[in-house]
């Protein structure tokens, strides 16, 4: 895992800010020379890719709802016609 340099959360001198960007070109560097690191246009994709998909599947589970939403109003519509036919006692 590669160190965070200068986020907001830390408060390093200028001194441990090269220090801490030079260690992370050094992992970086280390990674891409193993082949552990997807290329941030194939990452890119593949995220698009997972977005598409989730956003399909959001739409699948949305136009369900309205299926049973549909046969909800349905079965509400037939039970309040049928009461209003039977005689009250």
């Amino acid at each position: 895992m590669r160190p965070h340099c200068g986020s907001p959360e830390t408060d390093l001198g200028l001194l441990e800010q090269v220090l801490c960007v030079s260690e992370s070109i050094r992992q970086r560097a280390e990674e891409l020379v193993e082949g552990g690191v997807t290329p941030y246009a194939e990452r890119e994709l593949a995220l698009k890719g997972e977005s598409a998909k989730q956003l399909r599947r959001a739409e699948e589970i949305l136009e369900r709802a309205r299926e049973v939403l549909r046969e909800g109003a349905k079965a509400v519509e037939q039970f309040r016609r049928k009461s209003q036919k039977t005689p009250k006692q």
